[in-house]
């Protein structure tokens, strides 16, 4: 009974290494097998990643390229636009100055007895500003015997700081350029416009007045915000100076992101280029050419 058991002992030994032979023999199949379908679709994959990567280098770069393309056709589309209306301002201003009854005369004429002729000059202001869907109103100064203002009804200027605002245009050098002023009417008290000046006569060398043509501000915002059409960042108008006319925010307090585009704009001069600061990319567009600003 021994041997038998030790023969059987033997035998069932046999067995399990058998069994244990078998297992391991079968794990180093499947450790063949998914080797072998791991490298096949290694090798299968690799035509697709070159044509892959041809693609993404000859299209991808392409695709890239194409939105921020399109975006500066856009902006450069509207900024010429925007041109256009200021150049049709500044042409028009420029045609009105010349009228003979913007003359020297006005300087010794009494606006309050001369009825006809102050009539005619109203009628005139009045086609300038319908001329125009930017103007909101068209005025005339004149530094004569009385500081009158037509705006476009006539009146006397008799306020002091009123006076100061309008004669201290006359001391410009440029015979026409912008600026921003208060308004002095009552309807629009101590709101700020942008207003574009012409001195009067055109074609003599004392100015005795200015004719002034004051910007729609809401309209004017409204069509810079066209320059950003993402409702993200900032357009705004300004002199070489660093002086911000108007925003597509208003007339507003300067935000921070507005002085430190100021700034970048302004340490890197006139440019049409492109740049980023901060991570943000920036448009720029220089019109002072154009604007006389």
């Amino acid at each position: 009974m021994r041997y038998t058991r030790r023969g059987e002992n033997v035998y069932t030994a046999l067995l399990i290494f058998s069994a244990i032979d078998r297992g391991y023999s079968c794990l180093i199949k499947r450790g063949f097998f998914r080797k072998s379908l791991i490298l096949i679709l290694i090798i299968s994959s690799i035509p697709g990643l070159i044509v892959g990567m041809v693609i993404y280098w000859f299209a991808g770069v392409r695709l890239e390229n194409e939105p921020l393309q399109l975006h500066k056709n856009q902006i450069q589309q509207r900024v010429a636009h925007i041109d256009e209306q200021f150049n049709y301002i500044e042409a028009s201003i420029a045609h009105w100055a010349l009228d003979p009854k913007l003359s020297s005369d006005l300087k010794t004429m009494n606006f309050g007895r001369e009825f006809e002729s102050t009539r005619d000059i109203i009628k005139t202001l009045k086609v300038m500003q319908g001329s125009s869907p930017l103007a909101s109103r068209v005025e005339l100064f004149v530094n004569g015997s009385e500081p009158y203002l037509l705006s476009p009804e006539y009146d006397i200027l008799t306020g002091k700081a009123a006076y100061d605002s309008y004669n201290q245009l006359l001391s410009q050098t440029n015979l026409l350029f912008w600026t921003k002023q208060r308004s002095w009417t009552p309807d629009e008290a101590d709101k700020q416009n942008l207003v574009l000046v012409h001195k009067i006569p055109a074609a003599e060398p004392e100015s005795i007045g200015a004719l002034l043509i004051r910007l729609d501000t809401d309209k004017l915002s409204s069509l810079l915000k066209t320059l950003t059409p993402y409702n993200v960042g900032d357009t705004f108008f300004m002199q070489t100076d660093g002086d911000v006319l108007l925003s597509s925010t208003g007339m507003g307090p300067e935000s921070s992101f507005q002085r430190s585009l100021k700034y970048e704009v302004l340490q890197r001069g006139p440019s049409r280029t492109p740049f980023c600061t901060n991570g943000k990319a920036i448009h720029t567009r220089s019109l002072s050419g154009s604007y006389r600003a």
